[in-house]
């Protein structure tokens, strides 16, 4: 097995960093597309937080990384997300994952959302895993 130094590690969460800049983040109802890069379907998409200037710490090691903090978005109609995916400004999936209270790749206060809400999201914490081997 080959193994990755922390300098690598950072150098992938920084190059990261630079993909998101004027992305965003869409936290979504329903289910998943099974393709990533499907296109999500705009009934599905509850609230849109623009990435803006992405900020990222990296921890020593390499092995982990804080991205945020993100825009905070005003929830325009009422949804129940259950997911999220990150897209670069051209609009390339670059992260995805679920949504919940307690648990969940982003954990939310709340999972049901009305008008008016504010969400904000403080930080994302990535962290690097090992390839899966076949």
């Amino acid at each position: 097995m080959i193994r990755m130094s922390a300098l690598v590690g950072r150098t992938q969460f920084n190059a990261l960093c630079d993909l998101l800049r004027g992305g965003v983040l869409l936290l979504c109802s329903g289910d998943p597309p099974l393709d990533q890069e499907a296109s999500v379907p705009e009934k599905q998409i509850g609230v849109r937080i623009s990435v803006g200037n992405c900020a990222v710490r990296v921890a020593d090691d390499g092995e982990s990384a804080k991205l945020g903090p993100f825009d905070t978005t005003l929830v325009e109609h009422e949804v129940t997300v259950r997911w999220f995916q990150v897209r670069t400004v051209d609009q390339h999936v670059l992260l995805d994952g679920t949504i919940g209270r307690g648990n969940g790749d982003l954990r939310l206060p709340r999972t049901d959302l009305l008008p008016g809400d504010r969400v904000t999201i403080e930080e994302m914490e990535l962290t690097r895993r090992e390839p899966v081997s076949e």
